[in-house]
């Protein structure tokens, strides 16, 4: 007769005690962390429990809901079983797991348990924040704005213990033809075992979920995904003036950590300004030998111009070829610039003035 593992037994039994007292009766294909609805935080959890082994289920369609007879023996640090994450049920968690989360994503059971998101403290808990832009220097009709998106510890100091982050991307639709994401530079993925999930962005509101393949959380900090803004194709018809401010914010994060615990994270907005195409007036395109002030050089965090002729834009360009614009300078002759952290070493400051332009080098510490 063959010998029954006592220990495994009694694994299941606790497991399956627990899914009672959840009330987990049934598992609904997408819900990975039966919460009663499907939404980007069950990527969170299909992605930590990638790779497991358990029984499988009667269907697997992943859409059919199916009362459970036989939980797994793993647990989420909630108590969740992991049978939710194998929301196909084909007894392993894998990437297939992903498509119920998207095919059948809003849905939600009767009495759901909407989830409790912990907001951060700025300067506190980690950011999740919106870098500065990259692109045209005055965004109009068609024009495609990329704005990085950091995920930075204390004051962006510190590092992030990341296995998973899920977050909502709101925005004003009026102006917006779409908004993508992508993680090519992201220091979560640069070993690519990690997965990207978003949905269509509409009603002015993208979800998305970036999580580790498995136990296999990443230490670290800068760049996390980057935003892909296009402009309506038409704005003449939108815009009832030269410009309008289009308005992002980061909303209802939840991040989870080496242990797959909870950490609080701060979110955090941008505006974008966007111009009719009728007000854009060309900029003089010839160099000038005007006397303009650039202090401190080398810089640090912050960069102070002084010009006897107008400001109309300012560019700088490091020698790795990172580029930022300030566009929306209103006719000064003294100008003030916060420098993001990852224009470092030496860069050029290009400035535009109603004389021309000129160019001057500096260096960033």
């Amino acid at each position: 007769m063959k010998k029954v593992n006592k220990y495994n037994y009694v694994v299941l039994i606790i497991a399956w005690l627990c899914c009672l007292k959840q009330g987990q009766a049934q598992v609904f294909p997408g819900d990975a962390n039966n919460d009663g609805i499907i939404n980007n935080l069950d990527i969170l959890y299909i992605g930590y429990a990638y790779g497991t082994i358990g029984p499988m289920r009667s269907s697997i369609d992943g859409t059919t809901p199916e009362a459970i007879t036989l939980p797994w023996t793993q647990l989420f640090p909630d108590s969740t079983n992991f049978i939710h994450a194998d929301t196909d049920g084909n007894g392993i968690v894998d990437f297939l797991d992903f498509v119920p989360v998207f095919n059948n994503y809003g849905l939600r059971r009767i009495n759901p348990s909407p989830p409790f998101f912990s907001e951060g403290i700025p300067g506190i808990d980690p950011s999740l924040r919106f870098g500065s832009p990259v692109g045209t220097a005055f965004p109009s009709e068609g024009s495609v704005v990329e704005i990085p998106i950091l995920l930075e510890g204390t004051f962006g100091d510190s590092l992030v213990d990341l296995n998973g982050i899920a977050f909502s991307i709101e925005y004003d639709q009026s102006f917006i033809k779409e908004i993508q994401l992508d993680i090519a530079d992201s220091w979560v993925a640069l070993d690519s075992a990690a997965f990207l999930f978003q949905t269509p962005a509409n009603i002015g509101r993208l979800d998305a979920a970036l999580t580790r393949f498995g136990k296999n959380p990443v230490i670290g900090k800068g760049q996390a995904v980057k935003m892909r803004a296009v402009i309506e194709d038409d704005l003449i018809g939108l815009l009832i003036r030269d410009t309008a401010h289009i308005h992002f914010n980061i909303k209802y994060i939840k991040l989870k950590n080496s242990d797959f615990r909870e950490q609080p994270v701060a979110g955090s907005n941008i505006t974008l300004v966007i111009y009719h195409p009728n007000s854009i007036v060309p900029i003089k395109e010839r160099p000038t030998d005007i006397p303009i002030e650039i202090f401190p050089n080398p810089a640090s965090d912050r960069l102070q111009i002084i010009s006897p002729k107008i400001i109309q834009r300012i560019e700088i360009m490091n020698a790795l070829g990172q580029y930022i614009s300030y566009p929306n300078i209103k006719n000064e002759q003294r100008v003030e610039l916060m420098l993001p952290p990852q224009l470092k070493g030496i860069a050029f400051v290009k400035i535009y003035t109603t004389a021309g332009f000129i160019t001057r080098k500096i260096l960033i510490e």
